[in-house]
């Protein structure tokens, strides 16, 4: 390490490197971006076609096969689901992660281009868009108050276009709002003693309302622009407007229909606790920062209400920036005590001078991590704030280890500069590979697959920045300074054992307790080692039964298992379902009594000191359905959703699951409601714990599947909030058109449709605008038996010969039902069913009791299932991770066997690896945590952190043997020396993660897995770096040598 020693001779230049990091990295935080989770981009592409009024059965048969046809063609293509509704079909398509989106859409585009050729001529044009998982709403807006829907939808369009206005606002959605629109009623004997049906008086409506541009006129030189208008103003002038019958009769639309001003049907409806409003979701473009965009938007709707005097309130949820805000202040509350911890640790050990070079380490690694995030365009977001405190007590590792050995040279008699150079020159190459080796557990973790491999992929990252800073700290800044500052206090007596000390000033006798500790410890371990290395056998075979002791609590239940653990974030959604059929009145009464339950419950827990606020919307809700994972409400009239927001879970005494259980009991009758739970959860992502799909050509069997199914996870030990997919028959009413019969009256079947959705007010026969509002004018017919199947046979059709027919002279119109969705997946119907997993309970287990039901299920004889998570994506991370972990180890031997120049030798330090896992399953049983994706991530972690003890105490016996000394006196000297740096890297690791893991400063209940599995298991390797890590390496070199002499 000649350039570090080279550094020792530059203080200044050292020093002035350091002011400049820490400059860069000042600077890099004050513009880092805040975000509630990395940026997730996974190639999903959404595709779509309209298909108006068609049945899902059509459009499956007519749209979706297709389309499906048309998809294989494209390559990279991994799955495929496609959901055929009412109206319309949607495909699904995820694509293999090494491809790019923008790619893959325009893929989409030209398949969906060469599939429009078969589709029908009333299809609408397909579209395809990204998928993208970031797009949740940053801002729920609710505005309500002392006033009519419309005036409140005006008000809310006022408050929606300053939203818009705010720099990085992508798009505002409006919901529960209600329109303003002309209805024109028409009497249907009026029609008929008149000659005229419903299209001629649409036709007749829209050429009286034209505003069209007319071209270009130069008069004396100028350019005019020439435009044609006769636009309505009012309801008054559409039922002025005349009409010429057949007959040649003139009359005005008023004659025949009575011309209203009201408002649209209702689609949606809206509610903040209990109160109508009008709610505005707000999206962010992907490259704002959250928390600034959302203190904007607030001060934008803080400026309209303070200039103007409407009786309107706005009140905000789904908050994110509330959200980040307790995120940040958690996690930076856990670093600090984190931080404390670990300063407290290294001046009661080291003492003050030597610990003050040690901690620069840690602001030093912290903020050039920092600027290469800046410099990366990422963000600051939950898991890069937990990759800090992760890595907080281990940059400081190499620091110890450099700042313990140059003080060990100048006890031993050099002068400052000279110990400095002798110190890193000793130990620099072994705390690099130690360095390397950390890196290297963790390189991999940035290629695991899926969403959760996306959102832990920031973590390898940080930890590798943070690392390299570190390195720079340790190998030149370290030296340089300590070469001019540090101090070494003689000692008194010639068996004093070595110490680090500071100047001998007031203070110093705080650290001699600590010091004397260390002391204690020494003379034990020689005895412990010296004991061990006389039956190094038996130890490494004890060390080993101990390993097969802890797998078998995992292997045997004692551990659970749960992908992510279950957290409480105070946010869960109640999503339900009426029949099919039922009207947006009666979807509200059973809104209504949830809401009416909520507010009971608030009552008895105190008001606001358990539910915060809750937002109930029905019908089509449109962009609030952002995730993909949750399933949930449709947008059709019978189905709504009710968002419940809990008071911060530190100021509350129920917990969330409580709660859910308390509302589910108050809500008993609920009469042909199908409620399903879906509980927020921390990280990335995810849908249900347990998912079955269930796949069949026959919707009768499907539906009698999922009944079946769903009611076994209803009985299954553990499982919570079961759901079905499969949709209900929606009750329909068929037009169906005898073709030889309209023909022969000359009578086209689009005339048909034109007629049926003309006289039921389908289609907007026209708008005008009035006062910068958009009116819509539809026409319908009114009767008493309205919408009937009897009504719908005597409307009235124009033959060729111009008499009036009966719409059933030509077409015949049934009364039945129909599916409303039919889903496919990978080119077969299918359907799913899906439960959480409470927690304290092992999902494998519950997996398993399922799939041993289901197969003794006779309703499921027919139909094919599987058992799987509620999204592939887990399934894929987790499958990816466990295939990139040889890989970590394989990179890892290679490093030791350059540094080491053996074969034997890094596998004797890599014993500790799987030797970890004692600690790692020991800690998960004693603290009760789950094993799954984040233990999992901490083991791949420790296998990199380890062996670092290892490779400076096998480095060391290394020096001794070249030094001459006996293996056995090599083994014991070396781990006598390397007993305070290893025993103060691990406390410091082990402390820095200690309030994390103890959910000290709140945020770490779902880091829990991962912070207790590094912290047993890098307190169990020291113990085996100690002790069976030098057994092992006698019973390899002590063979070896042994060998050697007899082949002598």
């Amino acid at each position: 390490m000649k350039i570090s020693a080279q550094a020792v001779d530059r203080p200044l230049l050292m020093v002035l490197l350091g002011v400049a990091l820490l400059v860069l990295g000042f600077i890099a935080l004050s513009n880092l971006p805040l975000a509630q989770a990395p940026k997730i981009n996974i190639p999903y592409v959404l595709a779509g076609v309209g298909y108006p009024s068609a049945t899902a059965e059509d459009v499956e048969r007519r749209i979706t096969k297709k389309m499906e046809e048309a998809f294989r063609e494209i390559d990279d293509v991994e799955r495929i689901s496609t959901f055929s509704t009412e109206g319309g079909a949607f495909a699904v398509l995820r694509f293999s992660e090494n491809v790019s989106s923008s790619d893959k859409k325009r893929d989409v585009e030209s398949a969906l281009a060469r599939a429009r050729r078969e589709f029908p001529d009333d299809a609408e044009e397909p579209w395809a868009r990204e998928i993208n998982f970031d797009n949740y709403p940053i801002l729920l807006v609710n505005l309500f108050g002392d006033v009519d829907r419309v005036r409140l939808t005006q008000i809310a369009k006022t408050y929606k276009e300053a939203i818009e206005a705010v720099p990085g606002v992508a798009d505002v959605a409006m919901f529960g709002e209600r329109a303003r629109e002309i209805r024109a009623r028409l009497m249907p004997q009026r029609l008929e003693a008149y000659g005229l049906t419903f299209p001629e008086v649409a036709a007749a409506l829209a050429g009286a309302n034209i505003a069209f541009p007319g071209g270009r006129l130069s008069m004396g030189g100028t350019d005019h622009l020439l435009r044609v208008t006769g636009e309505f103003d009012d309801a008054t002038e559409i039922s002025e407007t005349e009409i010429v019958t057949p007959r040649g009769e003139r009359l005005r639309v008023g004659d025949i229909a009575a011309v209203v001003d009201t408002t649209e049907e209702i689609r949606n409806l809206a509610r903040f606790n209990g109160k109508p409003c009008v709610t505005l979701a707000v999206h962010r473009r992907t490259d704002a920062d959250t928390v600034t965009v959302i203190r904007e938007i607030k001060k934008a709707v803080r400026d309209v209400k303070a200039r103007s005097n409407w009786p309107v309130d706005a009140e905000f949820t789904g908050d994110q920036s509330w959200e980040i805000g307790i995120m940040v202040s958690q996690l930076s509350n856990t670093a600090f005590y984190g931080g404390i911890i670990v300063v407290t640790l290294l001046l009661l050990v080291l003492g003050i001078r030597t610990s003050i070079l040690v901690i620069m380490a840690i602001p030093f690694s912290l903020l050039f991590a920092f600027s290469l995030m800046w410099f990366l365009d990422m963000k600051i977001s939950n898991i890069a704030l937990f990759s800090l405190i992760l890595i907080l007590g281990m940059v400081v590792d190499g620091a110890i280890i450099v700042a313990e050995n140059i003080y060990r040279h100048m006890e031993s008699g050099k002068g400052r500069i000279e110990a400095a150079k002798a110190g890193i020159m000793e130990v620099g190459l072994a705390v690099i590979t130690a360095d390397l080796t950390t890196i290297s557990a963790f390189i991999p973790l940035m290629f695991v697959a899926g969403v959760s491999g996306q959102f832990m992929g920031v973590m390898p990252k940080i930890v590798i920045f943070t690392l390299i800073g570190s390195v720079i700290v340790d190998h030149f800044i370290l030296p340089a300074v300590a070469g001019q500052t540090l101090r070494v206090r003689k000692r008194k007596k010639k068996s004093e054992e070595p110490r680090p000390a500071d100047s001998g000033k007031p203070g110093e006798n705080v650290f001699r307790p600590a010091r004397g500790l260390l002391g204690i410890l020494q003379r034990a371990y020689r005895r412990l080692i010296g004991f061990a290395l006389r039956h190094p056998v038996g130890t490494v075979t004890a060390a080993f039964a101990a390993l097969f002791a802890a797998c078998f609590l995992l292997l045997l239940g004692f551990i659970p298992s749960t992908f992510f653990p279950k957290v409480d974030i105070g946010r869960f959604n109640v999503n339900f379902e009426l029949p099919p059929g039922t009207p947006i009145g009666e979807t509200s009464k059973v809104a209504r009594r949830i809401e009416a339950e909520l507010d009971t419950m608030d009552k008895e827990y105190g008001r606001g000191k358990v539910i915060r606020t809750y937002t109930m919307l029905i019908g089509d809700t449109g962009a609030l359905n952002v995730n993909p994972m949750e399933g949930g409400s449709s947008p059709t009239p019978e189905n709504g959703r009710i968002t419940v927001e809990l008071v911060d879970v530190r100021k509350r005494t129920v917990t969330q699951s409580v709660v859910i259980d308390r509302l589910k009991a108050g809500l008993p009758d609920l009469t042909g409601a199908r409620l399903a739970f879906y509980e927020r959860r921390e990280g990335p992502p995810t849908g249900k714990t347990i998912m079955v799909h269930i796949s069949s050509d026959d919707l009768d069997a499907l539906g009698t599947a999922a009944e079946a199914v769903k009611r076994i996870l209803e009985e299954t030990p553990g499982a919570r909030n079961p759901s079905s997919e499969f949709k209900l028959a929606r009750p329909k009413i068929i037009v169906r058109v005898n073709r030889k019969l309209a023909t022969a009256y000359g009578i086209a079947p689009a005339a048909v449709v034109r007629t049926v959705g003309a006289a039921y007010g389908e289609r907007s026969v026209t708008e005008f605008d009035s006062r910068d509002e958009e009116i819509e004018v539809r026409i319908e017919r009114v009767g008493k038996n309205y919408g009937s199947p009897e009504d719908i046979r005597k409307l009235s059709l124009r033959a060729a010969t111009g008499e009036i027919i009966p719409l059933d002279a030509v077409a015949d119109v049934i009364l039945t039902s129909g599916i409303v969705q039919i889903k496919r997946r990978d080119f077969r119907r299918t359907t799913s069913v899906g439960c959480d997993v409470a927690e304290g309970f092992d999902e494998d287990d519950a997996r398993a009791y399922i799939r041993e039901k289901l197969e003794a299920e006779p309703a499921l004889s027919g139909v094919t299932f599987e058992v799987g998570t509620g999204d592939d994506e887990s399934e894929r991370s987790m499958k990816s991770l466990k295939q990139l972990m040889p890989f970590s180890l394989l990179l890892i031997f290679f490093i030791l066997a350059i540094q080491f120049n053996s074969l034997r030798q890094p596998l004797v330090i890599m014993l500790t690896i799987p030797l970890s896992l004692i600690g790692v399953f020991i800690g998960l049983f004693v603290t009760g945590n789950s094993f799954g994706f984040l233990a999992l991530i901490g083991i791949v972690a420790l296998a990199g952190i380890v062996v670092n003890d290892a490779i400076v105490l096998i480095d060391f016996v290394n020096v001794g043997r070249r030094k001459g000394l006996p293996i056995v006196d090599a083994l014991v000297e070396a781990g006598t020396m390397r007993l305070r740096p290893i025993m103060l890297t691990t406390i410091t690791t082990i402390g820095g993660l200690a309030p994390l893991a103890l959910n000290i400063g709140g945020g770490g209940r779902f880091w829990s897995p991962l912070s207790w599995a590094i912290i047993f298991g890098i307190a169990v390797a020291t113990a085996l770096t100690l002790l069976v890590v030098p057994c092992s390496y006698l019973l390899i070199e002590g063979t070896r040598k042994c060998t050697k002499a007899k082949l002598k």
